[in-house]
């Protein structure tokens, strides 16, 4: 049962990120308003940050995914944070959310990499060291990478500075 649930608030976040995408004004709107219901589930994060490092999924979906988890860690990562709105992401979906974000940070889209680089950049800000002892090696790991992405990456989250602004999103 768990498991059918889990799948289908995936499918709809699916969903609502190729209708946030659509040129159609009542699709796009449909689609704030489902996500915001998304939102307030646990799996909202998790499956943001899987959309966003998956290279199988396409471009444009994916850098607005990051946009939307680096929307998510502004908003609900921590109650003390000047943005927070209810609710606050649970421990569990932190834990997943720093085990798997990290694996962003080489990615070939500079656009996702450093929305990546700035989700990070904050959940560190929070959490490190306490609840992300391993940050500091993972970084330096990432740094003494070969791949110029990685390190770029990686740079972007010690500077912490946001990404600038992508031009998917229309205000």
């Amino acid at each position: 049962m768990a498991s059918e649930t889990a799948s289908a608030i995936r499918q709809s976040l699916i969903e609502c990120l190729r209708g946030i995408l659509s040129p159609s004004q009542a699709i796009r709107n449909a689609a704030e308003e489902q996500l915001k219901m998304l939102e307030t589930t646990d799996e909202y994060g998790i499956y943001l940050t899987e959309f966003t490092i998956s290279p199988d999924s396409d471009l444009s979906g994916r850098q607005l995914a990051s946009v939307l988890l680096k929307q998510y860690v502004e908003v609900h990562w921590c109650t003390g944070m000047q943005k927070f709105q209810p609710p606050v992401t649970p421990p569990q979906t932190k834990n997943i959310i720093r085990e798997m974000l990290p694996q962003g940070l080489g990615d070939s889209s500079s656009k996702v990499r450093n929305s990546v680089a700035y989700a990070l950049s904050k959940i560190a800000s929070i959490d490190f060291p306490e609840d992300w002892p391993n940050l500091f090696d993972l970084l330096v790991t990432a740094l003494n990478n070969p791949s110029p992405d990685l390190v770029h990456g990686a740079m972007r989250v010690l500077v912490g500075k946001p990404p600038p602004p992508s031009p998917l999103l229309f205000c």
